[in-house]
């Protein structure tokens, strides 16, 4: 569930809405965003649709943070076209209230927010060691905003108006990096998960796993040992305004386990009905 963000005159708003853009057939409107020129020569006029709903292989969360309704609702319907699952935040003080409530794999940043500036919340989240990929956005293009941004524990920096599709790309090349120290590779026996291919496999043979179901065998491997509930996954899977039932995680599995069976890999995945889902 979404938290609600605060408004700028102190009392509370409505939590976010789901982000929407405009879009012409499957190409959005414009390719450049930034303060310059929002929309682009030709963003005028075209109806709003909804955003369609994909998902990362990965299951992977960005929180989008940046005041601009308009570039937030761009933004927001780009990713989701790309597959990531995605929350809003529009000011400094909400944004680290979801920092605080989720684990998240990129913070989409924009340094100039109301009420509490994004170097700031940056800062923040390193001092108490948070591994947050950061891609910071801010008009400040001189080179010593840079050094300042990265500095203060920014992955990346780009500086608007941008090209959507090099925003894409940074997102993309982010997802690919481990988080510090983080590992590169899963295994239970012969099941092998690569992290930066999105690749499983069992005895060399690639199982050929959804995004979803990669997402789902990459979360219980990391936990393994530990019980999750239906809900604890599908959180982890879905973006917080997901329209979706939680038992999505039951067809998900299934399809998995078949996957599995196909390839003559063991079942490894423990049901605790009543209770959830588990790798012992």
């Amino acid at each position: 569930m979404a938290l609600p963000e605060a408004g700028r005159d102190g009392g509370e708003t409505p939590p976010p809405r789901r982000c929407v853009a405009y879009l012409s057939g499957d190409r959005l409107a414009h390719n450049r965003i930034g303060p310059a020129n929002p929309w682009g020569p030709h963003g005028r006029g075209l109806p709003w649709v909804r955003a369609p709903r994909k998902w990362l292989g990965e299951g992977m969360r960005i929180l989008i943070v940046e005041d601009s309704p308009t570039l937030a609702d761009a933004l927001y319907a780009s990713l989701a076209r790309e597959g990531y699952a995605c929350d809003h935040a529009g000011d400094g003080v909400s944004a680290a209230a979801y920092t605080a409530q989720y684990d998240y794999d990129i913070l989409v940043l924009d340094w100039m927010l109301p009420r509490r500036e994004g170097i700031d919340i940056l800062r923040e989240l390193r001092e108490r060691g948070a591994q947050t990929r950061v891609l910071m956005l801010s008009a400040r293009d001189q080179v010593v905003d840079r050094v300042m941004a990265l500095d203060a524990g920014a992955d990346d920096y780009l500086v608007k108006p941008f090209a959507l599709d090099e925003l894409l790309a940074r997102l993309r090349a982010l997802a690919r990096r481990p988080r510090e120290g983080g590992e590169t590779r899963l295994a239970l026996g012969e099941l092998e998960l690569e992290l930066r291919s999105r690749r499983a496999s069992w005895r060399g043979q690639d199982l050929h796993f959804t995004p979803k179901e990669y997402a789902l065998m990459a979360l219980l491997l990391r936990e393994r040992g530990h019980l999750l509930t239906r809900a604890q996954i599908f959180d982890r899977l879905y973006d917080s305004q997901s329209e979706a039932s939680d038992k999505v995680v039951e067809v998900i599995l299934s399809t998995l386990r078949g996957k599995l069976a196909k390839a003559g890999a063991p079942d490894v995945i423990e049901t605790r009905r009543g209770f959830g889902y588990v790798i012992p």
